[in-house]
């Protein structure tokens, strides 16, 4: 009995099939690998900081990864899609990922991912969507990318990647969109892209590609997209790009391309956007662009095109916006161009266009922005621009357009931006702008408006920039522009504005820049402007302004300051010293007092002060030696005393330096030399002593230098004939004596030469004759002997006094007699 259970149990063993021990065995081996699919996607979790992320559900539970938020799997529990954009995953992917064997879409797009891509992605060879756009990735494309064979989308776009773009690619057969962009990708476009027969978007904008666009791209038949905008591509747009029949978009815009453009891409009939812009075409824009019937977005903006504006972009009827602005087109707007009744912005500024501004303009209803400005146009504004209800912004400045403003602009409830500026308008400006609610930009500054500023602009409650100045507007400022809470700009300077500034303009408490200047404001300025915290740039200069400088408030954002050609008295605030962002500082021409604060010294950030023209007096702080970024500094005409200091030598940015008509005694530092980007020296009319340092003749800059009507004394060193740039010299008016260098013979631009009363002695160097640009010459006051210089009698003089020294002209040499042309010399 025991032998037939065992010969049955023998027998049932071995009816077991083949098949059912391989079904176990893949049964095994799918449990294995979906395992392994489980452990690498915890990997992912923990290298990419999981707790972390936006959703994280079900993550690390013990439940199917099918469950697991952004995960897909199929029938045998394996991951075939992995899609998790805009999750806040951080830190770098790991190697793991390359044992999703299985995986289809792998989407991270919008992530805070770093590191080089892994090379074992290449091992997803059934991976159709790579999505990992909007990350931080770097690195190179590894080359075990090649072996992504079913790929069909490559979307890396918005990352830190480099090298050059893979010539591999053009294998990967399967590829319809391949997205590169705003990477740092460098070298040429792959002619193996050519190869990639079903693409339809290429898109590899702002990266760092050279070389030529590739005409081998024209092959690409399915292509819909193509955009290679923001390179550094050069050479033609090749005319094989007018075989793509489905393509949509072409962006080549931002490059160094050159050449006409192809009249070839008139038979893009599927094209809706075409941007050329930034680039260096030139030539006639081709009037086979007018094929484009199904166009919506033609740009050509800075390029070097030519000629007149085709009519046949007339045929466009479905644009809806023409940009052809900063170009070189010439001639009037042709009346074709009626014919775009779908228009909605029209960029046409920066041209040599003339004539009057078309009627027809004012039928296109769509018409929501209109930019003309910077172009020759003349005439009024046409009467049917009120038509134009849904416009927002109207730009028409920089043109020679005149006549009175339209009342009836008031009417165009949808302005946001108005700038008739730079014109020849005239007479009032109409109150019925007032009634524009809407706008924020407010442009009618230089032209020959008259009359009083409208009360009714203290309406435009969003108006943030209002330009009246240059214009010859008079009366005093309304109350009610206090009423502009959104205002950031009031430019109201070069009118005959007058009355006292409105206390009341410190209501405007977002204003960044206010300028009142060239007007005739009266009184005092009012201490609240001082709690304008936002103020940036404000000029109240060449008024009739008197009183003192507020010194107190808070201004942490003032950069620029000119209080210049006013009446205002008393002394500089120490408070000034405060203004840590001061760049440019004006109170010259005005009637300040006492001495230069020390505290000025802390304003390192200031490149330009002028207090010349005051009555200041005592010492020159040694703390102005701390402003190594000063290019400008005058203190001319004050009653500066004591000794220029030596610490002015360290303002090495210095180009202008202008002490003159002081009292200033003593000598001149010789730290000075140091200077050597000064332009201009100035340090005439002072009580300055003792010999000129020959260090200044390190300032081969200098194209200025104003020694004159001091007490220097010594001889003029020969070191100042190394200013080969100098044009003007003045040193009269002091005690120098011995002989006048030969050496300032090689200042061969000098025009100005003054070394009139002195005591030099000797004759005139021969060499000086050969300064022949001299227009002002004056050497009396002295006791100079021999003869001037033969070259001086052929010298177009504007004012000299050699007549005064009593010298003739040196005998012309026979040496340097007349030849005959063609005469060979010794």
């Amino acid at each position: 009995m025991a032998t037939a259970v065992a010969l049955s149990l023998l027998v049932s063993q071995s009816a077991i099939s083949p098949s059912a021990h391989a079904a176990s065995e893949i049964a095994a081996t799918a449990s294995a690998a979906a395992s392994g699919d489980r452990h690498a996607l915890v990997a992912l979790y923990h290298a990419t900081h999981g707790p972390g992320w936006a959703k994280s559900r079900n993550w690390l539970e013990d439940m199917p990864i099918s469950d697991w938020e952004g995960v897909t799997t199929d029938d045998a529990g394996r991951v075939i899609e992995l899609v998790l954009p805009s999750n806040a995953l951080t830190g770098e992917l790991p190697t793991e990922l390359g044992h999703l064997s299985e995986l289809q879409v792998l989407d991270l797009e919008n992530n805070y991912l770093s590191g080089d891509l892994p090379p074992g992605v290449g091992n997803l060879t059934g991976l159709r969507v790579l999505n990992l756009g909007d990350n931080l990735l770097s690195g190179p494309l590894p080359v075990e990318f090649a072996r992504l064979t079913e790929l069909t989308d490559l979307n890396l776009h918005f990352n830190r990647l480099s090298g050059p773009v893979p010539a591999f690619l053009g294998s990967l057969g399967e590829l319809r969109v391949v997205d590169l962009s705003s990477n740092g990708f460098y070298g040429e476009v792959p002619v193996e892209l050519g190869m990639l027969s079903d693409l339809t978007h290429l898109l590899l904008r702002s990266n760092g590609l050279s070389g030529t666009v590739p005409p081998v791209l024209g092959k690409l038949e399915n292509l819909t997209w193509l955009d290679l905008s923001f390179n550094q591509l050069s050479g033609g747009i090749p005319a094989e790009l007018g075989g793509l029949s489905d393509l949509t978009v072409l962006y080549l815009s931002s490059n160094r391309l050159s050449g006409a453009i192809p009249s070839e891409l008139g038979k893009l009939d599927n094209l809706r956007i075409l941007n050329l812009r930034l680039n260096q075409l030139g030539g006639e824009i081709p009037s086979e662009l007018g094929d484009l019937r199904r166009l919506r977005i033609l740009n050509l903006w800075r390029n070097g095109l030519t000629g007149e504006i085709p009519p046949e972009l007339g045929r466009l009827t479905n644009l809806r916006r023409l940009d052809l602005d900063q170009n070189d087109l010439s001639g009037e707007l042709p009346p074709e161009l009626a014919n775009l009744t779908d228009l909605r912005v029209l960029w046409l500024q920066g041209n040599r266009l003339s004539g009057d501004l078309p009627a027809w303009l004012g039928e296109l209803p769509e018409l929501e922005r209109v930019y003309l400005q910077n172009n020759r146009f003349s005439g009024e504004i046409p009467s049917e621009f009120r038509n134009l209800a849904k416009l927002e912004r109207l730009w028409l400045s920089n043109n020679r357009l005149s006549g009175e403003i339209p009342a009836w602009l008031g009417d165009l409830d949808n302005l946001t931006q108005l700038n008739l500026g730079n014109n020849e308008f005239s007479g009032a400006i109409p109150h019925e702008l007032g009634s524009l609610t809407k706008l924020w930009v407010l442009n009618l500054g230089n032209n020959n408006l008259t009359g009083r500023i409208p009360g009714e602009l203290g309406n435009l409650e969003a108006l943030e920039q209002l330009d009246l100045g240059g214009n010859d507007l008079s009366g005093t400022l309304p109350n009610e522009l206090a009423g502009l809470a959104s205002l950031e700009q009031l430019l109201l300077g070069n009118n005959r504005l007058s009355g006292v500034i409105p206390a009341s303009l410190a209501d405007l408490t977002k204003l960044e820049r206010l300028y009142l200047n060239d007007n005739r404001f009266s009184g005092t300025i009012p201490i609240e402007l001082a709690t304008l915290s936002r103020l940036e740039d404000v000029d109240l200069g060449n008024n009739r302004l008197a009183g003192p400088i507020p010194d107190r408030g808070n201004l942490p954002n003032l950069s620029r300051l000119s209080l210049a050609g006013n009446e205002l008295s008393g002394p500089i605030p120490a408070a000034i010293g405060r203004l840590e962002n001061l760049v440019h500082l004006r109170l010259e021409d005005n009637r300040l007092s006492g001495e230069i604060p020390a505290e000025m010294g802390e304003l390192s950030k200031l490149i330009s002060l002028s207090l010349g023209n005051n009555y200041l007096s005592g010492e020159i702080p040694a703390e102005l030696g701390h402003l190594t970024n000063l290019v400008r500094l005058d203190l001319a005409n004050n009653w500066l005393w004591g000794e220029i200091p030596a610490e002015l030598g360290r303002l090495t940015s210095l180009e202008y330096l202008d002490l003159h008509h002081n009292e200033l005694t003593e000598h001149i530092p010789v730290q000075l030399g140091n200077l050597t980007n000064l332009i201009e020296l100035n340090l005439g009319s002072n009580r300055l002593e003792r010999p000129i340092p020959a260090e200044l003749g390190r300032l081969v800059k200098l194209t200025t230098l104003n020694l004159e009507h001091n007490a220097l004394w010594g001889e003029i060193p020969g070191e100042l004939g190394e200013m080969t740039n100098l044009v003007r010299l003045h040193l009269g008016g002091n005690g120098f004596r011995g002989e006048i260098p030969a050496e300032l013979g090689h200042m061969a631009g000098l025009e100005e030469l003054d070394l009139s009363r002195n005591r030099l002695t000797g004759e005139v160097p021969a060499g000086l004759g050969e300064l022949t640009g001299l227009t002002h010459l004056y050497l009396a006051g002295n006791r100079l002997s021999g003869c001037l210089p033969t070259g001086w009698q052929s010298l177009d003089l504007v004012g000299e006094d050699l007549l005064l020294i009593g010298l003739d002209f040196c005998p012309v040499s026979p040496d340097a007699r007349t030849r005959e042309p063609g005469e060979a010399g010794p």
